[in-house]
C-alpha cells in the first residue's frame, strides 16, 4: 500500500524534521483537484521527503479588467431576474466559496528595487549584454507561449493555467531586473516604459485563466499587445547599441 507523503502548507526553506536548509521544488507544479498547485521537496541530510502547497503557481481567483466588468454585469442581471430567494442565496454562496480575499492574491512585484545611484554620467551603466541577461529570458518564454497559445483552443484549462503562470513568473523577474539596474540616460526612459509594458502584458494574461483563450477577439488583441511589447524591446536594444561603452 502506497504511503502518502506529509504535506507542508507552503514551500519549505528548512527540513521540517531536522531543520537543515533545503532546495525549493524543481520544475513546474502538479495540480491536484481540491488541493491546488503542489510541489515535492526532500532533505539530503536526513532523507525526509514531503510535498508542499506551491502558492506561487495558484491561478488568480479574482477577475480583473474587461472580464471583471462582464462578470459583475452578468451577476447583477442574474440576481435581478431571480424569482426565488433560495436561488439568489445559492448563487451568492457559490460565488463566495470560489473567491479568496484580495489580500491573498499574488503580487506582481513583490520585491522593492534597490535605490538607484544619483543621476550623473553613464560610467558603469548597464550595457546591451546586461539587457540580454535581464530581459532575454522573458522574450524567449513569451515567444514560446504565444506560439503555444496559437494552437491552444483545444487544450485543457489546467494546461493553459500552467503555461501562463510559468511565463508570469519569468516576466516578474525580468521587470525586477530592469528596475534594479542603472541604465544609460539615453535608454533609461525606454527601459522604464518597457518595464511598465511588461507588467501590463503579464497582468493581461490573467484573463486566460478564465477561458478567454477560446475568444478570437481577445486572442487577436493579445497578439497585438505582444507585437507592441516586442517593438519596445527593439527600441531599448537600439538605444543601448547607440550608447558608447564606458
Amino acid at each position: 500500500m502506497q504511503t502518502l507523503l506529509p504535506t507542508e502548507t507552503e514551500v519549505a526553506r528548512r527540513c521540517p524534521e531536522c531543520g537543515a536548509p533545503v532546495e525549493p521544488p524543481d520544475g513546474l507544479p502538479n495540480y491536484e483537484y481540491g488541493v491546488g498547485a503542489v510541489g515535492y521537496q526532500g532533505c539530503d541530510e536526513c532523507g525526509s521527503r514531503w510535498r508542499c502547497l506551491w502558492h506561487e503557481f495558484d491561478p488568480p481567483t479574482v477577475r480583473s479588467g474587461r472580464l471583471g466588468t462582464i462578470l459583475r454585469v452578468t451577476v447583477a442581471v442574474a440576481l435581478a431576474g431571480a424569482t426565488l430567494a433560495g436561488v439568489a442565496v445559492y448563487a451568492q454562496s457559490h460565488a463566495t466559496s470560489r473567491l479568496r480575499p484580495v489580500a491573498a492574491l499574488p503580487v506582481v512585484a513583490r520585491h522593492e528595487a534597490p535605490p538607484r545611484p544619483a543621476a550623473g554620467d553613464d560610467t558603469n551603466a548597464a550595457t546591451s549584454t546586461d539587457f540580454r541577461h535581464a530581459f532575454g529570458p522573458e522574450s524567449a518564454v513569451r515567444s514560446r507561449l504565444m506560439q503555444w497559445l496559437a494552437d491552444a483552443q483545444s487544450s485543457a484549462q489546467v494546461d493553459v493555467d500552467v503555461q501562463v503562470s510559468g511565463y508570469q513568473q519569468v516576466a516578474r523577474e525580468a521587470e525586477h531586473a530592469l528596475r534594479a539596474a542603472r541604465w544609460p540616460q539615453a535608454a533609461a526612459a525606454d527601459v522604464a516604459n518597457l518595464g511598465r509594458a511588461d507588467a501590463s502584458f503579464a497582468a493581461e494574461l490573467d484573463e486566460l485563466h478564465y477561458g478567454l483563450v477560446y475568444s478570437p477577439s481577445f486572442m487577436t488583441q493579445l497578439a497585438s499587445d505582444n507585437d507592441a511589447l516586442t517593438r519596445d524591446v527593439t527600441l531599448v536594444q537600439r538605444d543601448l547599441a547607440a550608447t558608447p561603452a564606458r
